[in-house]
């Protein structure tokens, strides 16, 4: 009843789902400085031929290529997209009051606005779509 009643509210915001890597390549962490700013609790490895990957603990740097490659005209905004995934992280104290160990699946929200006040209206619309869910 709770995912039914997320998913409509979802819905009714104009939000597009989207579905994106688990492990994606080094290059897009480490372009907003993230791969040498995380630390431990990024698990990295590398691919047979060396190339590196971690596994995602977020993706806003793949929906922020995505949005920049993508020719857009004003009318596609407000953009909302959202990605409903496993997250892998590995931390050493609580944030938010949750501990999240290695594995876990978290809802990602992710919206583009031609300027700030719109921004606020997307941010008063998401807001008030989780207080429905609720």
């Amino acid at each position: 009843l709770a995912r039914a009643r997320a998913h409509a509210q979802r819905s009714a915001l104009g939000r597009a789902r989207r579905a994106l890597a688990r492990a994606p390549p080094a290059q897009r962490i480490r372009a907003p400085g993230r791969w040498e700013s995380t630390g431990d609790e990024l698990i990295r490895f590398h691919d047979r031929k060396g190339h590196d990957f971690c596994l995602g603990p977020t993706h806003e740097e793949a929906f922020t290529e995505l949005v920049a490659r993508t020719p857009l005209t004003r009318n596609a905004f407000p953009l909302r997209l959202y990605q409903i995934g496993t997250k892998f992280r590995d931390e050493l104290r609580p944030r938010f009051g949750l501990l999240r160990c290695r594995e876990f699946v978290m809802k990602d929200l992710y919206t583009f606005d031609l300027d700030e006040s719109l921004a606020r209206e997307t941010y008063a619309a998401v807001s008030d779509a989780y207080a429905r869910i609720l």
